[in-house]
């Protein structure tokens, strides 16, 4: 898998490789012969601007944002930051994480945990955010938001 994840992939006669491409992550197939209009809708979808409770993601012109509040991410967060959101609320191994920002299975052993303790930072002392990645141990890591955590928490500044 690429370091950024397939959203479609073509078919053709054989089923397996639209099988392949929807476990690593495609989120649609399109059969030959293609046709423009359907692949300018997925380019439009596939560009928008995602979010997941006071996080903004725009993937076209590579902005985050916590509560109105620029947050800067070098590609490797941005990436991590955007698959935890297209995850939301769910445990995400640390074996698709690295497969699907590094494409590959095997990585430093304390890689991802840098990457992930970076992005916290960011989201929650730099934003003030009221999501968390929460690490599963031994299993992955999650994003949460819940609009509780931001009872005691004081606003921007």
């Amino acid at each position: 898998m690429t370091p950024d994840a397939p959203q479609q992939a073509q078919v053709g006669a054989q089923r397996s490789p639209a099988t392949a491409a929807l476990a690593a992550g495609a989120l649609a197939f399109v059969a030959r012969p293609y046709r423009i209009e359907e692949m300018a809708c997925w380019a439009t979808v596939r560009a928008s601007t995602s979010s997941i409770g006071d996080i903004e993601l725009d993937p076209a012109g590579f902005h985050v944002s916590v509560r109105s509040r620029s947050l800067q991410l070098p590609v490797r967060e941005f990436m991590l930051l955007r698959y935890l959101m297209q995850h939301p609320n769910r445990v995400v191994s640390r074996g698709e994480l690295t497969r699907a920002l590094w494409g590959t299975d095997h990585l430093d052993s304390n890689t991802l945990t840098v990457h992930v303790r970076r992005v916290r930072h960011k989201l929650v002392d730099e934003g003030g955010s009221c999501c968390t990645i929460d690490a599963i141990r031994g299993v992955g890591y999650r994003l949460e938001c819940a609009a509780d955590r931001t009872a005691g928490r004081a606003g921007p500044a």
